[in-house]
């Protein structure tokens, strides 16, 4: 169904969002215990952040792959979602 070098591009997200859910458990289970100071917190944002972004451009590789319709202009985050 997918082209072969949108399934590579896919699996080298997807394998992102698994490296940084495994580098960063350690955090989380810190915070589990711990109450998080400012770094912590800042951390975790960041995470959620990169994590985001990943899935996102997952969505945005195969949205460009199947649809000759999307552009990157100011209104492309809505155009994602619909």
């Amino acid at each position: 169904m997918f082209p072969e070098k949108l399934k590579k591009q896919i699996e080298i997200e997807i394998n992102a969002f698994y490296k940084e859910l495994k580098d960063t458990f350690p955090l989380f289970q810190k915070l589990k215990i711990n109450e998080p100071d400012i770094i912590e917190l800042r951390a975790v944002a960041q995470i959620i952040q990169s994590l985001y972004n990943g899935i996102e451009n997952i969505f945005i590789r195969i949205v460009k792959e199947l649809s000759e319709s999307f552009s990157d202009g100011a209104s492309w985050h809505k155009q994602l979602l619909i």
